[in-house]
């Protein structure tokens, strides 16, 4: 991964915060046949790391690398 230990070390906490909602609407995606690639990105904007993204890892990831570091997040989540 492109990511920063601790760029990915702060997008982990962020996620953890809400772990349990994302554990929860997991099996609502899947139902509804959406992409584990759509409910990785809705959650971090649920966890509100936009803004961050954009100040922070835009300045040298692109959207593959961000999705390559969410996938390694939600593969550990285990959901």
């Amino acid at each position: 991964m492109k990511i920063t230990n601790q760029d990915y070390a702060h997008l982990s906490k962020a996620l953890d915060t809400i772990r349990s909602r994302i554990i929860a609407a997991a099996p609502q995606y899947r139902a509804a046949g959406l992409s584990d690639k759509r409910m990785h990105w809705d959650s971090l904007r649920a966890a509100g790391l936009m803004p961050w993204l954009c100040d922070t890892l835009y300045k040298y990831l692109n959207d593959g690398h961000i999705d390559t570091a969410l996938r390694y997040y939600f593969l550990k989540l285990k959901c």
